[in-house]
């Protein structure tokens, strides 16, 4: 239905919680993510994005929704929020990053494209961005569904330099979220089969850490406003 709901009594003793919160909208959502700071964004129906206000240890089902415009004549459907980082992608496969943001300002101040034919995007704890592609600009002869690992991205250049193409094609969703611990942790695919599929790290040998969090599967983002909750 589009409804979102808040986990309360989640903590590291009693990772299950103990209930669910409604948090009101005015209308369905289809895409939520949290990052760091407590920040929380959400895609609606209308393709608009929605970032949730006041959100803290003390509050965290936050006070109202700020309503963020989409880019020009575009329609999102997906947001994956990392540290710092905000990214979405809109109905015709564009990339976009949210500029701007900052402790002072949460919302950000406009929307950079990144990059084209996207089908899905992932951003990590540590700004980690990952995508499915089905073609990546600067490429030749990606098959559909490619997982694609954004380089150069600092602080400095947060939407960073250019893409490193994995495995493909046929992957449908990606998520990183968990990787949070070590950077230098590479990522694991998970394949059709349920078989773990190592990538190689940078000097080309395959490492064995099971621990690492990028998980594929093929079953398968101010200007604002305050919206009344």
């Amino acid at each position: 239905k589009g409804d979102v709901l808040c986990r309360l009594g989640v903590t590291k003793q009693n990772a299950l919680g103990v209930s669910w919160l409604h948090i009101g909208t005015d209308q369905p959502f289809v895409s939520i993510s949290i990052g760091g700071y407590y920040q929380v964004w959400a895609i609606a129906r209308d393709g608009a994005a929605f970032y949730r206000g006041s959100v803290s240890p003390q509050n965290s089902t936050g006070d109202c929704w700020y309503h963020i415009p989409p880019p020009p004549k575009q329609k999102l459907i997906q947001v994956s929020v990392g540290q710092t980082s905000v990214y979405t992608v809109d109905e015709n496969g564009n990339l976009w990053f949210r500029q701007g943001i900052a402790p002072s300002y949460p919302q950000g101040s406009c929307w950079q494209h990144v990059s084209t034919n996207v089908r899905k995007v992932s951003v990590g704890p540590l700004d980690q961005v990952w995508i499915i592609a089905d073609k990546v600009q600067g490429s030749h002869n990606l098959s559909c569904g490619t997982v694609c690992h954004r380089m150069g991205v600092q602080p400095r250049e947060p939407i960073g330099s250019s893409w490193d193409y994995g495995i493909g094609g046929g992957w449908d969703h990606i998520t990183i979220r968990a990787n949070s611990v070590e950077s230098s942790h590479h990522p694991i695919l998970i394949a059709p089969d349920n078989t773990p599929v190592k990538l190689p790290n940078q000097d080309g040998t395959v490492g064995d850490n099971s621990r690492s969090g990028l998980m594929v599967n093929e079953q398968q983002q101010l200007n604002g406003s305050a919206v009344n909750c």
